[in-house]
């Protein structure tokens, strides 16, 4: 069209009632404290969408309402390290360089050899010091923004409906009572019987032991009898009884 490119992106399902469309750089907030909540950070690309979000005060996120805010960082103080005073940063600034204490003009041989000297009130105290009523009152303005958090947010009766309370005519359960804590004397208890059994089965892999080598040593036994037997059975000549034949007749001796 008109040789621009346009990319179309389709979107696979109907967002919900007060949801945003395409959200960028979604992300979570990590702090130094746990809380009961979950924060996440993310950018809305169209600002009517933003300002649209923001008037509602709520995000659709499967079919439950939640609170929405504008972010708002802590309270970082925007100044510029060339003149050292506040409300724009060093890229924005008209000034050349000048010293942190008594803002003459800075070069690599200066030498600081005057007052200090403050940038916002000029007073005899560093530029960017809590002694300085401007940055008191700059400080103040941004916890103010913070608290507020750039907007409120006004929750209906019908988003969090109350709960109900009463106790309704369940049947026990067999288990419930066998899911108290234990006390201290059935953990006792416990690891006696527990030293118990060990002992038990250390007892018996020694006797499991001694019946090892009782059987062991008969079984050598055994076999050395049977060794020195074979030697002796190899060692004596056997007799062999020869019958002469005559006439083919046998001779037989009889005992009387």
């Amino acid at each position: 069209m008109d040789e621009i490119d346009i990319e179309i992106e389709r979107l696979r399902m109907l967002p919900d009632s007060c949801a945003v469309v395409l959200p960028t750089q979604f992300s979570k907030i990590n702090y130094h404290r746990p809380r009961s909540t979950d924060d996440f950070r993310f950018c809305i690309i169209d600002e009517n969408e933003y300002e649209e979000v923001l008037n509602i005060g709520r995000l659709a996120i499967g079919h439950v309402l939640l609170p929405i805010t504008a972010f708002i960082p802590g309270l970082k103080m925007t100044y510029c390290n060339k003149c050292w005073k506040l409300g724009h940063t060093q890229h924005q600034c008209k000034v050349g360089p000048c010293c942190r204490l008594c803002l003459d003009q800075w070069d690599y041989n200066h030498k600081c050899l005057k007052s200090v000297l403050c940038a916002q009130c000029e007073g005899p105290h560093a530029s960017l010091s809590m002694e300085c009523p401007v940055v008191v009152n700059y400080r103040r303005t941004l916890k103010e923004e913070v608290d507020n958090k750039g907007g409120t947010c006004n929750f209906g009766k019908l988003d969090y409906p109350a709960l109900n309370l009463k106790q309704t005519n369940k049947p026990r359960l067999a288990w419930v009572d066998g899911q108290t804590a234990p006390s201290d004397l059935q953990k006792f208890q416990g690891t006696d019987q527990l030293g118990e059994l060990v002992t038990q089965i250390v007892q018996q892999l020694e006797e499991f032991k001694d019946n090892l080598t009782v059987k062991f040593n008969s079984l050598s036994i055994d076999i050395d009898h049977q060794q020195q037997s074979k030697s002796s059975t190899s060692a004596t000549p056997l007799s062999i009884p020869i019958n002469r034949t005559t006439n083919q007749t046998t001779t037989m001796s009889i005992n009387k």
